[in-house]
């Protein structure tokens, strides 16, 4: 066998074995990102119900001030909140006044959880608690990664 054959060979084994190596290390790095990018929008998403639901509880809260009582609906049941003011559409979800609706409207908070299944409703539950200090609690049920969003905290 020839000496350029042989260094032929070993050369094409070796490029073989770093080609691999390197498709490996690129599929990992690809895997790494990919993971990295949805716990990344996980994070968001769960940003995002943290400020609508504490938003969500500073009107509700204003609302309870100003008539000392919660809006009609809230119970101890937990219940859906609705996105507007249609009954038919919101059977069996809570429906706030339409002042506390107003001031929703012209907020840029206003989203709802982005994992919501219902273009009706917001994807909280709300309910009333004595053992809360305002009289009410929201829960997320869509929350991810573990994390556990209500109000009050």
């Amino acid at each position: 066998m020839s000496l350029l054959r042989v260094w032929q060979s070993w050369s094409y084994a070796r490029r073989t074995r770093i080609g691999i190596a390197a498709s490996a290390i690129l599929f990992v790095l690809l895997v790494m990102i990919v993971t990295s990018s949805s716990r990344r929008q996980a994070y968001l998403r769960n940003l995002q119900r943290q400020r609508d639901v504490a938003f969500i509880g500073k009107v509700i809260t204003e609302y309870k001030k100003a008539t000392d009582h919660l809006p009609e609906g809230i119970d101890a049941t937990p219940k859906q909140m609705c996105r507007h003011q249609d009954l038919a559409a919101c059977a069996g979800a809570i429906m706030l006044p339409l002042e506390t609706v107003r001031i929703f409207a012209t907020s840029t908070e206003w989203l709802g959880d982005p994992l919501a299944s219902s273009t009706q409703e917001l994807g909280y539950l709300i309910a009333a608690s004595s053992s809360a200090s305002n009289g009410f609690v929201i829960q997320v049920p869509y929350a991810e990664l573990g994390v556990r969003i209500s109000y009050p905290r």
